[in-house]
């Protein structure tokens, strides 16, 4: 339709259902749109780990202590290298508001439980450096050789995983290139039997993951499992029991001796 035609529909009654028509064209490729960008996830660990881990990358695993465990936290050379005395980011670990004037966008960010951001993690990677600065206790690299049996143990998987109501991670590895940049990230919670992947391999929360296996990894990299009570071999016992009471729950025996009991 050429310049002049437009002007005499908009001059006459059809210009509303001109613009009716152009509404209704574009929501329609909203629609689209939207269903385009958004694919079903599910990704096997060996597609996950091609994508996070190239030749030249490298991969590090750490332990990280509570946010609101001060004891533990880095002894700096010079004091608190992300602020001073109250007002530096150890105060605002609880939300707590620095007494100097700072931006808003400053003001959001706390030092809490989530050191690695996931609530966009299909298309990007966001890491607190901060949070992850001062809440480190120990760091570890992990070699190739076991970054596929890593991965393959939560992607791959079959092992139901007894989920908590809380999510305190305490175990984050992250897949770096060359260059220091945060490709990829997992983030894992023993206690709470549950985990974190991003880029996301698949939708929704995960309820399957061999926790054990990557015990036993962190383990073999010297890195601690929770408190001195928390040892490798309680963690064994604990998840050995539980998958025990599972697969007995499971038998059909236990079904007829849970109705009897009815």
């Amino acid at each position: 339709m050429n310049r002049r035609a437009l002007i005499t529909l908009a001059s006459t009654g059809l210009a509303p259902l001109l613009v009716r028509q152009a509404i209704a064209a574009d929501d329609k490729a909203m629609v689209n749109d939207a269903a385009n960008m958004a694919p079903t996830i599910r990704m096997t660990s060996g597609a996950w780990l091609k994508a996070a881990f190239e030749p030249g990358d490298f991969i590090v695993a750490y332990y990280l202590r509570d946010p609101e465990d001060k004891d533990n936290r880095p002894q700096v050379p010079g004091g608190d290298p992300f602020g001073s005395g109250d007002g530096g980011a150890w105060a605002e670990e609880k939300g707590a508001v620095s007494p100097k004037k700072i931006l808003a966008a400053e003001t959001s960010r706390s030092l809490t439980h989530r050191v690695l951001n996931t609530s966009n993690s299909q298309h990007s990677v966001m890491v607190d450096i901060a949070a992850l600065i001062s809440r480190k206790v120990k760091e570890a690299r992990v070699c190739e050789a076991d970054a596929a049996p890593l991965v393959a143990a939560l992607l791959d998987s079959k092992e139901l995983l007894n989920m908590k109501d809380c999510y305190s991670p305490r175990h984050l590895v992250l897949f770096y290139d060359p260059f220091g940049r945060v490709k990829a990230g997992l983030e894992i919670c023993f206690q709470c039997e549950s985990f974190r992947v991003a880029p996301a391999a698949r939708e929704g929360n995960w309820d399957t993951g061999d926790l054990l296996t990557v015990a036993r990894l962190f383990d073999k990299l010297g890195l601690p499992l929770g408190n001195e009570k928390y040892t490798l071999k309680a963690y064994e016992e604990f998840i050995l029991s539980e998958r025990a009471e599972g697969k007995s729950a499971a038998t059909p025996e236990a079904g007829a001796n849970k109705k009897a009991a009815r």
